[in-house]
């Protein structure tokens, strides 16, 4: 839900995970994520139209199973190293063109706009948020969750929904609430991003990506890394709320990437119930492969999410991921939103 005041519109949701595993014995951890967003519109502020600056913040805590247990690709998307709390957005926009284009300034997550897919959004597995081939990149991930870099994005976008977008990112991801707060060097250089695509708000929508690092002034990070991607979503029905849709994504890189290709697949179902709208079932296939022989990864995510009250969902899930050496490794998930306002 949002709040609103005139120019400024805000809403905050918390999420809680519990992750549980026979593996080893058997293990329990508890993560969380508290999520409060704004939009100021400087057009109701100032008369400065189609401009909008955004402010997001995260606090998360929580334990880490996906470093106990060792897969290459991770389990949870909620998970961080460093329990903190931080300034996750801080970016302005200005619109151009009667608002088919629009620039981005400031810290700016990248997956919100890149190598995103709606219909794989309510699984737990990182991999279904954007490719694991360029996650793994950079000192400390991309400009993703959990901490943002400093970006200029551009976009533009025609009458028919085919679009381009493209970003120049600071290569080392820091913000504030990070060690060292927000990094202005640009020491590691800058990752750049472009993609096209097309049909957003019909029936197939689709997209291709290539990404890659350059002007780096030391070797740290993964320079000389570079990709490319694919995304494609199928709407198969849709009447009403009641939808199924099918995804499919990968990508591929080279260089200092130490993942060298991802690839998810699956489908969800909006409306499962006649009766309960709110529902989702979303079903996902994931793969990854080290670069150098460095091991294997495949597996599988089931979730089903359900309002038991107007403000709050539940969804537990399962997971079953072979990891490198054979290792298999099976999880039971129950995640709990409560949306604050």
């Amino acid at each position: 839900m949002a709040r609103e005041l005139d120019a400024w519109k805000s809403q905050a949701s918390y999420t809680a995970d519990a992750v549980a595993t026979a593996n080893g014995g058997g293990r329990a951890w508890l993560l969380d994520n508290l999520d409060v967003v704004g939009d100021l519109d400087l057009d109701a502020l100032a008369g400065l139209r189609g401009g909008v600056v955004h402010l997001g913040l995260l606090v998360n805590a929580g334990g880490q199973p996906n470093g106990a247990l060792g897969t290459l690709e991770g389990l949870d998307n909620i998970e961080v190293s460093r329990p903190r709390t931080r300034l996750f957005e801080a970016w302005l926009q200005q619109d151009f063109d009667a608002g088919r284009g629009s620039v981005r300034a400031g810290l700016y997550d990248l997956n919100s706009e890149f190598y995103a897919t709606e219909a794989s959004d309510q699984l737990i597995h990182p991999a279904f948020g954007i490719g694991t081939e360029l996650s793994a990149t950079g000192s400390g991930g991309p400009s993703i969750f959990p901490s943002t870099a400093l970006t200029v994005r551009l976009a533009w976008e025609d009458a028919r929904g085919r679009y381009v977008q493209a970003a120049l990112v600071n290569a080392k991801a820091s913000t504030l609430g990070d060690p060292g707060g927000v990094d202005l060097r640009f020491a590691e250089g800058v990752l750049s991003i472009v993609q096209v695509g097309g049909g957003r708000g019909a029936a197939r929508r689709w997209a291709v990506g290539a990404w890659g690092y350059g002007l780096e002034r030391h070797g740290s990070g993964t320079p000389g890394a570079r990709g490319v991607y694919g995304l494609f979503e199928r709407d198969l029905d849709a009447a009403d709320v009641r939808r199924t849709t099918l995804f499919v994504r990968g990508g591929v890189s080279a260089g200092r990437a130490p993942v060298a290709v991802s690839l998810q697949a699956g489908a969800t179902r909006t409306g499962v119930w006649s009766s309960r709208p709110a529902s989702r079932l979303s079903v996902g296939f994931h793969y990854a492969a080290a670069r150098g022989g460095a091991g294997r990864e495949v597996g599988v995510e089931a979730a089903y999410a359900d309002k038991v009250a107007p403000r709050v969902t539940l969804q537990p899930g399962l997971q079953y991921v072979l990891a490198p050496g054979g290792r298999g490794v099976a999880i039971a998930s129950l995640r709990f939103i409560v949306e604050a306002w």
